[in-house]
């Protein structure tokens, strides 16, 4: 599915190449004056990934209880990805629940009814 842009962002380290293509899900984007980093959850894969642009956006896989090797623990970044777990996560509920309602029960419509 091809989503239309809503947000360019600018690659403040060109020398790190092109971020690759990241998966469907949910995204975040953290801004240091050191490096840019971007979190991808993906919906099929159930996984996230950090990619940092001093590490020429290479995926590092990461979870909810385990860090990438680039981010710090206690540090704005780790507090940030934390929150970029919460966020992805509630997301990915939602998604779980309007597949599960909605298209694999069909018939499962609530009627109005009359007073």
């Amino acid at each position: 599915m091809t989503v239309p842009t809503l947000l360019a962002i600018p690659n403040y380290a060109p020398q790190a190449g092109k971020l690759p293509a990241l998966p469907e899900g949910y995204t975040g984007y953290y801004q240091s004056p050191a490096r840019q980093l971007v979190f991808a959850f993906g919906f099929r894969e159930k996984k996230g990934w950090v990619y940092a642009s001093n590490d020429g956006w290479k995926a590092h896989e990461c979870s909810p209880s385990r860090l990438p090797p680039t981010i710090q623990p206690d540090s704005p970044e780790a507090q940030w990805l934390a929150a970029c777990w919460q966020a992805a996560l509630a997301q990915a509920m939602n998604v779980a629940m309007e597949n599960l309602f909605f298209k694999t029960l069909p018939g499962l419509v609530r009627k109005e009814t009359k007073l």
